[in-house]
C-alpha cells in the first residue's frame, strides 16, 4: 500500500493511520475533521505541557519535550492550520480510506467503536474514546508515544468503519422485494492514483512550488513508472529547482519511453530550459518563460558542461 504523504513520523508513530503517512490529528490529540478552534486548542495544550520550564529539573525530559514539540507538534499545526494544505491532506486521507476498503484491509482492534450502526453513532463513540486518550497526552513524556499510537489506531478504525456505515439507520425492508443490481465495492485503480498525484504536481508547478511538485511527480511515477509525460514534468521541476543534471536524466527517460514526446524533445534540442511547448499544431512555436529565462539558461549551460 502506497503512503498518502511523504512525511514519516517514525520512530514515534508507527501504527494505525501513521503507518501510511503522517497522522497530524493524532499528534494534536484532535478528531479527524476537527474545527480550527479544536486544532488551535490542541496545539496550545501541547505547547504548554511540553514547555522547557515544566522539565526544569530534568535535562532528559527537557530535551525529549523539545524534540516532540519541534519534530511532531509544530509540523502538525503547520499543516492543519493552513486551509490549502489541510484540504489537500484531508483529501489524501479520504482517498486512503477508500483504497483500504477496496483491498479489504483488516481493521485495528478498537472495542470502543464496535456496535455503531450509523455514521452519527460511530462519530459519537469515536469522539468520546479520543477525548479520553487526549487527556493522557503529553502529561508524562514516557507515556506520550504510546498515546500517540493509540489515537492513530483509533483514527484508522474510524476512517474505515465510517465509509462502511449509512448516514441513517437502515429502514425496514418493503413488503415486496425488488432485486437491485449489485454494485461492486469502490475500487481506485492504480492509474487513477497516479493521475491524481500528476495533477497535483502540475498545479504545484504552475504555482512555482517546485519542491512539492517534485514530490507529487515522484509519487505518480512510483505507481506508473513508464509514464513519459510525468518524467518530462519531473525534469522541468528539477530544472527550476536548480538540479540540471537530474532534469536531463528525466528528459532522457521520457524520450526512451516515448521518442516523439514533444515537450522533452523541445527541452533537449533547444538548450533553452525556459521554453514552453505550444499546443498549437499549426504554428508549433515555443514561448519562453520570461521571468525565469536568464536563470534557467545558466542552469542549462551548467548541465551541458557537466554531462
Amino acid at each position: 500500500m502506497e503512503r498518502f504523504t511523504d512525511e514519516s513520523q517514525a520512530p514515534f508513530l508507527t501504527t494505525g493511520l501513521a503507518q501510511y503517512g503522517a497522522d497530524y490529528y493524532a499528534v494534536l490529540g484532535v478528531p479527524l475533521g476537527a474545527t480550527q478552534d479544536q486544532i488551535r486548542q490542541g496545539y496550545l495544550k501541547a505547547a504548554k505541557l511540553l514547555h522547557p520550564d515544566r522539565y526544569a529539573g530534568s535535562e532528559d525530559g527537557r530535551g525529549e519535550g523539545n524534540m516532540l514539540f519541534s519534530g511532531l507538534v509544530t509540523p502538525a499545526y503547520d499543516v492543519l492550520n493552513r486551509q490549502n494544505r489541510r484540504q489537500e491532506y484531508d483529501l489524501m486521507i479520504r482517498l486512503l480510506a477508500t483504497k483500504l476498503l477496496s483491498t479489504n484491509t483488516p481493521l485495528p482492534t478498537v472495542p470502543s467503536l464496535i456496535g455503531g450502526k450509523t455514521k452519527a453513532s460511530l462519530r459519537s463513540a469515536y469522539e468520546k474514546a479520543l477525548e479520553g486518550l487526549a487527556k493522557q497526552q503529553y502529561k508524562e513524556i514516557a507515556q506520550t508515544i504510546g498515546v500517540f499510537n493509540e489515537i492513530s489506531q483509533l483514527n484508522l478504525a474510524y476512517l474505515i468503519l465510517n465509509d462502511k456505515l449509512p448516514t441513517e439507520a437502515p429502514r425496514p425492508a418493503p413488503e415486496v422485494d425488488v432485486p437491485e443490481p449489485s454494485i461492486p465495492a469502490a475500487v481506485i485503480p492504480t492509474k487513477n492514483w497516479s493521475e491524481r498525484h500528476f495533477e497535483r504536481g502540475q498545479d504545484f508547478l504552475k504555482r512555482k512550488q517546485y519542491r512539492e511538485a517534485i514530490q507529487s511527480f515522484k509519487e505518480s511515477l512510483r505507481l506508473e513508472p513508464e509514464n513519459a509525460d510525468v518524467h518530462t514534468h519531473l525534469g522541468i521541476a528539477f530544472l527550476r529547482q536548480g538540479y540540471p543534471g537530474m532534469a536531463k536524466s528525466e528528459f532522457q527517460k521520457s524520450l526512451t519511453l516515448d521518442p516523439k514526446n514533444e515537450m522533452a524533445l523541445k527541452y533537449m534540442r533547444s538548450g533553452d530550459p525556459a521554453s514552453k511547448v505550444s499546443n498549437n499544431k499549426a504554428g508549433g512555436k515555443s514561448t519562453p518563460a520570461a521571468p525565469e529565462k536568464n536563470i534557467l539558461n545558466k542552469l542549462w549551460n551548467q548541465l551541458n558542461k557537466r554531462l
